[in-house]
């Protein structure tokens, strides 16, 4: 019978890659906000 879940070193990897793909589309997807914010920093901050 297999197990219900997957090993933690699967899931610690799978966990990892995750994070590194998260990390990279956030700082790619924030990356315009910062630079736009430090240009016009008379704006207010806009909520997401």
């Amino acid at each position: 019978m297999p197990p219900p879940r997957p090993s933690p070193r699967g899931r610690e990897q799978v966990a990892a890659g995750f994070a590194v793909a998260g990390g990279l589309k956030n700082r790619l997807d924030l990356q315009p906000l910062i630079s736009g914010r430090l240009k016009s920093k008379k704006q207010p901050a806009q909520p997401d």
